[in-house]
């Protein structure tokens, strides 16, 4: 299915409502799924897919299409927005209960099968699903800390006990591991 795009992108006129609505029924479910998964609230994920979508129908051009395609510059908008909106103190040492143990909602597995038979934005999760939840479990839960809380090297240190040092290496084996999982992926 190609690209959603709106037919005029100006910095002076807003989206067409009709268009806005196409790409929110389109991407709305797995930015509120990833929006979810941040901020764990029901209510702030979906003021935060609403004011991503209200914020690219006010200004369509802060997509870029050469830049890639619209969900990826979506995604990246709904993460950096939720990112943002976590309480700066949430992770200080004394608040660091509230990390331990596994973080990964559970990730429901379907067949190679199930994969043909998607739309390719629903094949490519299932593949990042699949990539994530074959990662040893340390591994996954440091790639999470830092990606869905925003964690940095030395505040993952702090909660895990591990050295900072030891949770780079990690991350970045674990980034790698998930690039090759993710390799069989081929956009249409």
């Amino acid at each position: 299915m190609p690209e959603l795009l709106p037919a005029q992108s100006s910095p002076t006129l807003m989206l067409d409502f009709n268009t806005l609505e196409d790409l929110y029924s389109r991407y709305g479910r797995q930015a509120f799924g990833l929006a979810l998964r941040i901020l764990e609230d029901k209510t702030a994920a979906e003021q935060a897919i609403q004011e991503v979508f209200l914020r690219y129908w006010r200004q369509p051009d802060l997509y870029e299409p050469q830049n890639g395609p619209f969900l990826n510059w979506l995604l990246r908008e709904v993460h950096c927005y939720c990112l943002d909106r976590l309480p700066a103190n949430l992770f200080q040492p004394h608040n660091a209960l509230l990390v331990k143990g596994p973080l990964s909602t559970e990730i429901v597995l379907k067949s190679q099968s199930d994969l043909g038979e998607a739309s390719p934005g629903a094949s490519r999760q299932l593949l990042a699903r699949q990539a994530l939840a074959g990662l040893p479990q340390e591994q996954r839960e440091i790639v999470e800390m830092a990606y869905f809380k925003g964690l940095n090297h030395q505040q993952i240190a702090r909660l895990t006990g591990y050295s900072a040092q030891c949770v780079r290496q990690q991350l970045t084996v674990g980034l790698v591991r998930l690039k090759r999982g993710m390799a069989q992926y081929n956009p249409v």
